[in-house]
């Protein structure tokens, strides 16, 4: 069985939250924080690799990361804020949010689960299982059909467990939202939803 890492799933899960900011505060104030954010998350980064210590969010960081991030500048957490910030300035809110739930309740779902219950791998990507990929993205579809037309949630939520499972060969914290989004807003164009 995989080991969990409990705190990168609930940093992970804690992104679905810009969803909830975005339709309170609005899309300007939702991108400013992710921006500033990513500036302080930088900052901390370059402190850690000097030697020095940013408070909370170096022990944070380090309590995410993988044994083999560590090393350098632990970049998978500025992935995550591109994904996020380019769902929401690419696509309607409708597609964007739904790419957003895909990368923080699907991808972080696919990875608890398969780490708890997975037992059959997928044959392209044996670091992945076919159940942590259903119970991630059946969750991730049942929300997003509170956010979006059932048509674009299903088409959205195929594209991101198809992107989750071949996270080996892709940076998934970017690719997810892009391509989920992209497939999502393409069905839109071509049949008029």
């Amino acid at each position: 069985m995989k080991k969990i890492n409990l705190v990168r799933s609930l940093i992970h899960l804690s992104g679905f939250s810009i969803i909830f900011l975005r339709i309170k505060l609005g899309l300007l104030f939702v991108l400013s924080l992710v921006i500033v954010a990513s500036i302080v998350y930088c900052s901390s980064e370059f402190l850690r690799l000097k030697g020095k210590s940013f408070p909370l969010i170096n022990s944070l960081t380090l309590k995410a990361a993988r044994n083999e991030e560590v090393k350098g500048f632990i970049i998978k957490p500025i992935y995550y804020a591109i994904g996020i910030a380019l769902a929401l300035i690419l696509f309607p809110s409708e597609i964007g949010n739904a790419a957003i739930t895909f990368l923080t309740i699907g991808d972080s779902l696919a990875g608890l689960s398969g780490a708890t219950v997975g037992k059959t791998p997928i044959p392209y990507n044996k670091n992945k299982t076919v159940e942590g990929t259903l119970i991630g993205f059946s969750v991730a579809f049942f929300i997003t059909i509170f956010l979006s037309p059932i048509k674009l949630a299903l088409i959205g939520v195929f594209a991101g467990a198809l992107i989750e499972s071949c996270n080996k060969f892709m940076e998934d914290n970017l690719f997810i939202p892009l391509i989920s989004g992209f497939a999502m807003w393409i069905f839109l164009l071509l049949f008029h939803l």
